[in-house]
């Protein structure tokens, strides 16, 4: 039985997932620059955070894969295959710095009571979502575009 369909299958069924899950989120963020109630933008943090319980295993699942289909597929000497791989850790490390500090930032300007409105406002109305939603969209598509066209 030749098992590299279903590792592929599994492979794009966790990035399915991954993409499932990390787009709630991202939805979120886009939405919550909107808002002005405390309680809704909390509230939507909130659901951002549990979009993240399908994430991760998603995004275990699509780099266990991954490996699994590069060896039994003899990819680890194409060049777009270390590509792909740079380019997502680079996302990775790119998202998580620009994120962490401002949904951390969020969260204590909303819970904080000594936190100014101000503050709150000046956080939310932050370029910062914008700027990953584009970094986050621009990574997949060229780790898509490496994945299908295999150009190296």
């Amino acid at each position: 039985m030749d098992w590299y369909p279903w590792i592929v299958f599994l492979h794009v069924a966790g990035a399915f997932g991954f993409v499932f899950g990390h787009g709630a989120s991202a939805f979120v963020s886009l939405a919550i620059r909107r808002e002005t109630d405390a309680e809704r933008i909390g509230a939507m943090l909130r659901i951002s955070q549990l979009s993240l319980m399908a994430m991760y295993p998603s995004l275990l699942l699509l780099l266990a894969a991954g490996v699994a289909a590069a060896f039994v597929g003899g990819w680890w000497g194409a060049l777009w295959l270390w590509l792909a791989i740079g380019v997502l850790v680079l996302e990775l490390v790119v998202m998580y710095a620009l994120a962490a500090p401002y949904y951390m930032g969020l969260r204590r300007a909303l819970t904080d009571p000594g936190v100014p409105n101000d503050e709150v406002v000046t956080t939310i109305s932050s370029s910062r979502p914008i700027v990953l939603a584009w970094v986050g969209i621009i990574g997949l598509l060229i780790v898509i575009w490496l994945m299908v066209v295999k150009p190296f």
